[in-house]
This record gives structure tokens, sequence and C-alpha cells, in this order.
């Protein structure tokens, strides 16, 4: 890989590129295949066919229609590819130090915005289009994040809740998922549960998506580019590219992502969001909490 591709890209392969350049158009089973290739990227070396289609729980048959839709020879062929960008990369001063070092930001900038355009792509489809619709219509909306993500959940949780009512930030470690309990109601199907999540995944996530999904609520997750189990429990997954060259992973695809999930439903009611505006500042304006 030429250093400038690589500069553009931050530090990631490829086999990164090619499937994230793709990745909205992926079926079921090959998002499997691929988030299984971009989180285990460092092992694969040591990975056959087979032992890559028992771990991502498809076909080696569809693993080998995978690789070669990549431009790979089998998995021969990626492990070659690989192998030849880590000796390239070894001859090259570290890009992450380096780029501390330098601080070369309009790089850093043009890759972020780079991430952020790219979710046009999921956001011009019918999938996007549903997803909305459910959240317009829901009757309980519950939003969870964990690890670095929790604060970036909870705030979304509550810019939804301006535009939208009953929506409620949850924490199954705090309060055991004591908000859904309602005594008398055994349907769940018209509440919403929002998942955010980044890796390294939190084993909450899956456990409470997976109670959700028994429940019968619907559930989306809003994640990153390697995430390879939120399709077990749902269709609406939405992923932002959060490998940009940073020396922290970027969040701002995740929060863009919510912004305009935000903005979606407001604009699904019109005269209810101006409403819930309305008196949400006339309350502000009683509390005085701010200066005018």
């Amino acid at each position: 890989m030429p250093l400038s591709e690589k500069t553009q890209a931050g530090t990631e392969s490829a086999m990164s590129l090619k499937i994230q350049k793709i990745l909205p158009e992926l079926t079921k089973s090959e998002a499997k295949i691929a988030r299984y290739l971009l989180l285990n990227e460092a092992q694969l070396g040591l990975e056959t066919g087979a032992s890559v289609a028992a771990k991502a729980g498809v076909s080696e048959i569809t693993v080998s229609r995978f690789l070669k839709r990549l431009g790979y020879k089998g998995i021969s062929g990626l492990k070659e590819a690989l192998r030849t960008e880590m000796t390239s990369a070894l001859l090259e001063p570290s890009l992450r130090s380096e780029r501390l070092k330098e601080g070369s930001l309009s790089g850093f900038l043009t890759s972020e915005a780079e991430s952020l355009l790219a979710l046009a792509q999921q956001m011009e489809t019918e999938n996007w289009t549903r997803m909305i619709a459910t959240l317009d219509q829901a009757r309980r909306v519950y939003v969870t994040g964990f690890q670095t993500v929790s604060g970036v959940a909870e705030d979304f949780a509550k810019r939804l809740n301006i535009v939208r009512s009953s929506v409620h930030f949850v924490s199954a470690n705090s309060g055991g998922l004591v908000e859904w309990v309602d005594a008398g109601r055994d349907d769940y199907s018209q509440d919403v549960l929002i998942v955010v999540d980044i890796v390294p995944f939190a084993r909450e996530a899956i456990q409470i998506s997976r109670l959700a999904q028994k429940t019968g609520m619907t559930v989306v997750v809003i994640t990153d580019e390697f995430n390879n189990w939120a399709y077990d429990y749902t269709d609406y997954v939405f992923h932002g590219r959060t490998k940009t060259g940073l020396f922290l992973e970027t969040t701002a695809p995740l929060v863009t992502l919510q912004n305009f999930i935000v903005h979606a439903v407001a604009q699904k009611d019109p005269g209810r969001t101006q409403h819930r505006r309305a008196e949400w500042q006339s309350y502000l304006s009683e509390l005085k909490l701010y200066f005018s």
C-alpha cells in the first residue's frame, strides 16, 4: 500500500478499506464475514476458509465468494496480501507516532470528513426510512450505551426526547432495566431499544439486545465498522467509520448518525415537534436556569 494511501486512511489495510466501501450493500451473511475479518485482522494469518466460516456462522462457499468479491483468490490470497502490507509497514516509521509528532491536522480533518460523508449511503436506504418511521410511531424508546460512548448515548436520548415523548436512557448496570417494568403490560412490540456500542464491544450490549428481541421490541444498533454481532438481533444496524487515524477512535460519525435521527424524527411531525419545543422552552424560562 502506498504511503499516501495509508496516510489518508489512517493505519487501515487495503482489505479494511475495500470492505468499508461496500459495507452498506452487503447481505447478512456477507456482513457477518466482513465484520469477522475486520475485527480479527491481526489473527487472519492463522485462519482457513473453514475456520472463518465457522466463526462467522456462514458456509465456506459464502466466505470464498465474498473474498472473490473483494478481489482475493481465497483465504490464501487474502493472507498473502496482508503479509505484503505488513512487511511494508515494518519498513516504515510508525504512522501513528509520526502523525502524533507532526500534528498533520489537515490529514485528520480530511479523514474525519470522509467518514461523515460516507454515512449518506446508509441514510439513503429503505432500511433507514423504515427505522425512522418505526421510531416516530414507537410507544416508548429506550437508549443505552456502554463504556466510552455511554455519555454520547445519554445525550442522544435527551435530544431525541425534545422531538418526541417517552424516550428513556437506560443502564443495565445501574438500574437493571427497571424502566422496562410495566405492570399488566405484556406487549412490547411498539417499543424500540437503541443500542450505541463500539470496540471493545460490551457484553451487556448483546445481552440487552437479546432481551429486547425476546420481549418483542424493535432493536436499532448504532455502531462502528467492526460490529459483527448486531445482525443477529436486528436489520436496523448503522455503522460509522471510527478509525480515521486519530490517536483514539473518533465518535463523530456516531454522533452525526444520532443527530440525523433526531432531525428525521422531528420532520415526521413538525407540529408535534414545535409544540414540544415551545412547551419545553416555557419550562426553561420558568426555571431561570440560563442567562437570556
